[in-house]
């Protein structure tokens, strides 16, 4: 693992200038202290908020008012240093509240030539007054008025780390003056999210390049990291991948009870955890969310979050709010120590280990796209993979296909000329490909190795439904719904259809319809089945993934089971295990590493997901697809039960297992 600092500490402190005690009760010692004590080893602290206040004597912006000169961020840095911890320093550039009043003229615009704002809470849905007003970091003034602010902070306090926030426009933003200009320069003054996201993708490559070219003449090893929204498409082009070359590492900002939710950092790990940089997954202490003072998770949800990105080969970062009086909450910091602690146990376990990925998975996301609907496509497959326990990285167009038994691309995956030769290789060396929903039909023709898929447009009477045939053996799907629109594609001739398509009586309007919900099933699709393919491609003309992500439908994960064991057999391990425990196999040396998580998310609450214990492994049976020596439990060299034909007791700890295998 390349992650140096894996117990870190993102530490907020957004304080409203009409409070005035801040850092009244704040005590240097006793902060660093209880950092060390909780096993924290590098910490992110503030030298300005989201309200426009500094924290430290600055020449540039406005100390908050309550500190009267004290220097709160140098007493922070400077008791840090003294426990040995590691000091990443914090400041803020599209919300900066005192800079958007005193300079309006740096603010962003939208076409209507209103001011760009935040509308909305924390949670993205409740509206509230006072929402961050966004600052357009493209105008030349504010980029030099950056440049200034950043070298106070690095002269001043020589820290290890900058953490540059909100690096992003508003979605309707972009439209003052000198945005113009660069939209203009290359050819992005058309309305719409695609023009939007281009737009500020190139944007974001001339910023980070500018800003951390000038953080480099001051500081050649600090490390840099711009927070912006990580989202990630078929190419690299566009969104996150372009600032990967203007920082350092990256940091996944994915508090599961805020608004992103449990399944929405797994897919992002899974994309950057083999681009060859460092990277966190940033989870929060909070019940809820940012800001959320008092709200404390369960200890069994931190451990679920942290032991997760750890398995998955990243470093951790917990999410906290100071207090404006400046003391830590006790019962905080001795949750993230319990938790922490753990984590520091089991590094030397991890050390030095590599994923094993048995499948591939493009994204589904491109700018052209419903980034709604393509990140439920992209959650729902990485939701079925580890429920069947195959383990699997993301990709972009240009990864190296060769490394995986099977390529997936799910329900949208936009097929470029260079994509689809690649995939025509990859088959003829002896690839397998599962392909579902629209993927590849931006295509009308899509050439998928010897196959041509011919696109036919979106089948017009939905809901559909399935029925197995003999030639697949899932006689047992008969008239399965699936309620979103899927695609016609005519399957090559020497094809097998596995599934088949069945059409309603009629699509429900306001003269066609019956009972409550939609009309039932009626005759078959004599032209465009649901599933066919051959001994190398599996082609479903249905969304299954996104499908699986909003409707939960069983009989999906037991379509692509097949499919998988099919085209690639049973998972490296973990095959018959409940979807409820996550398996996480790594390459170490000439041994084999595998954790074993068993948390459960509940919605016990209206809003978001709980986990309040920690399931047994007691009972379950660990198989592997290939012959195995041993699995000792780590750190205490303890030898599973071995129950013979590859299979192995598991015992009856909870929450965790560290297994090392000996093939």
């Amino acid at each position: 693992m390349s992650n140096q600092h894996q117990r870190q500490i993102h530490l907020d402190f957004h304080t409203s200038p009409y409070i005035m005690d801040v850092g009244k009760d704040f005590d240097a010692e006793a902060f660093a202290c209880t950092m060390k004590k909780s096993m924290v080893n590098s910490v992110t602290v503030f030298a300005k908020c989201h309200h426009g206040m500094s924290y430290y004597p600055t020449r540039l912006g406005i100390q908050h008012p309550a500190l009267k000169g004290r220097d709160l961020l140098g007493e922070m840095m400077k008791a840090l240093f003294a426990q040995k911890i590691r000091r990443n320093i914090y400041t803020t550039v599209a919300w900066e509240e005192n800079i958007a009043n005193t300079h309006p003229e740096w603010r962003q615009m939208k076409k209507d030539g209103t001011f760009a704002n935040i509308e909305t809470s924390a949670d993205g849905k409740t509206e509230q007054p006072a929402g961050w007003k966004f600052l357009n970091w493209l105008h030349p003034d504010y980029i030099e008025f950056l440049k200034k602010h950043i070298a106070e902070i690095l002269n001043n306090y020589t820290p290890e780390g900058i953490f540059l926030d909100i690096v992003f426009f508003h979605p309707k933003g972009g439209w003052s003056e000198e945005c113009i200009k660069f939209r203009q320069k290359h050819g992005l003054m058309a309305d719409g999210r695609e023009t939007q996201i281009k737009f500020e993708s190139l944007a974001l490559k001339y910023f980070t390049g500018v800003i951390t070219n000038f953080i480099r003449s001051l500081n050649k090893n600090i490390t840099i990291f711009y927070n912006t929204p990580n989202n990630l498409y078929i190419t690299n082009e566009f969104g996150a991948a372009v600032k990967d070359e203007f920082q350092t590492h990256y940091e996944i900002e994915s508090l599961p009870s805020g608004f992103w939710g449990y399944h929405h950092f797994p897919r992002l790990a899974r994309r950057l955890s083999h681009n060859g940089k460092a990277w966190y997954g940033m989870t929060g202490k909070f019940q809820k969310m940012w800001g959320d003072f008092g709200g404390l998770k369960s200890q069994f949800a931190l451990e679920y979050e942290c032991f997760r990105s750890q398995a998955l080969g990243g470093g951790n970062i917990v999410g906290d709010q100071l207090h404006p009086l400046g003391v830590l909450d006790k019962a905080t910091y001795q949750t993230i120590g319990n938790v922490y602690r753990q984590i520091e146990e089991s590094e030397a376990f991890y050390e030095d280990s590599v994923s094993i990925a048995e499948v591939g998975v493009l994204s589904p996301n491109h700018p052209s796209l419903n980034e709604d609907e393509t990140n439920l496509s992209e959650e729902g497959v990485v939701m079925l993979l580890e429920e069947l326990h195959y383990n699997c990285d993301m990709l972009s167009e240009d990864a190296d296909l060769n490394k995986y038994k099977l390529v997936v691309l799910p329900d949208s995956v936009q097929v470029s000329d260079q994509l689809e030769e690649k995939l025509g290789q990859y088959l003829q060396y002896g690839g397998k490909v599962i392909t579902t929903g629209k993927s590849g039909t931006n295509k009308a023709v899509f050439q998928l190795g010897s196959h041509l898929l011919i696109n036919e447009g979106e089948t017009p009477l939905f809901p559909t439904f399935w029925n197995g045939t003999e030639d697949s053996g899932l006689t047992e799907l008969s008239n399965r719904v699936i309620y979103t629109a899927g695609a016609q594609i005519l399957a090559p001739g020497e094809s097998i259809v596995y599934i088949e398509r069945v059409l309603p009586y009629f699509k429900r309007n306001d003269v066609t319809y019956c009972s409550h919900f939609h009309a039932p099933n009626n005759k078959k699709d004599e032209n465009y089945p649901a599933v066919f393919g051959d001994e190398n491609y599996i082609c479903f003309a249905d969304a299954v993934f996104y499908e699986y992500r909003k409707s939960g439908s069983g009989f999906i994960k037991d379509a692509l089971q097949w499919a998988l064991q099919k085209m690639i057999g049973e998972p490296l391990c973990g095959a018959g295990l409940p979807s409820s425990i996550l398996v996480y196999p790594r390459k170490k040396g000439n041994k084999v590493i595998v954790t074993l998580l068993r948390y459960l998310p509940v919605r016990k609450s209206i809003d978001i997901d709980i986990i309040d214990e920690a399931l047994t492994f007691a009972g379950e049976i660990l198989s592997f697809s290939q012959t195995v020596k041993s699995v000792k439990l780590y750190p205490d060299g303890a030898q599973l039960k071995n129950l013979g034909n590859r299979q192995f007791e598991l015992p009856s700890q909870k929450g965790r297992l560290l297994l090392e295998v000996e093939i």
